[in-house]
């Protein structure tokens, strides 16, 4: 079983299949272009892991967390002596900002994008 903080922040997966495949197609024709690339779903991130331990016949919940609560964590375990490296300002504020894309250039490359299974 896994408890899982909910945190108000979405990202944009994608399978590794469609990944690999869009490096593939990168390589052969997009030279000097940066490629925006995601999945075709923005899913916070409880959800992404949700479907994946659902997937795998485990329990999974979630729970509401304010975000103050993981932010001070890991500022908090990057002073201890346990050889962690200390985070940066815009690495905790990962956990409060989207990681989705605008456009997607996945979609565009491949024309077609796989879902994250659902359980």
């Amino acid at each position: 079983m896994l408890l899982f903080p909910k945190l108000d922040v979405k990202i944009q997966p994608i399978m590794v299949e469609d990944l690999v495949d869009v490096m593939i197609e990168a390589v052969k024709g997009y030279d000097n272009e940066t490629l925006e690339i995601g999945g075709p779903e923005q899913l916070y991130v409880h959800e992404m892991f949700e479907r994946y331990y659902q997937s795998q016949g485990k329990r999974f919940y979630s729970f509401p967390m304010p975000l103050i609560v993981p932010k001070t964590a890991m500022k908090a375990l990057s002073k201890l002596p346990l050889g962690l490296p200390e985070l940066s300002k815009e690495t905790v504020n990962l956990l409060s900002d989207n990681v989705v894309e605008g456009e997607n250039n996945a979609k565009r490359v491949l024309g077609h994008l796989r879902k994250i299974p659902d359980s």
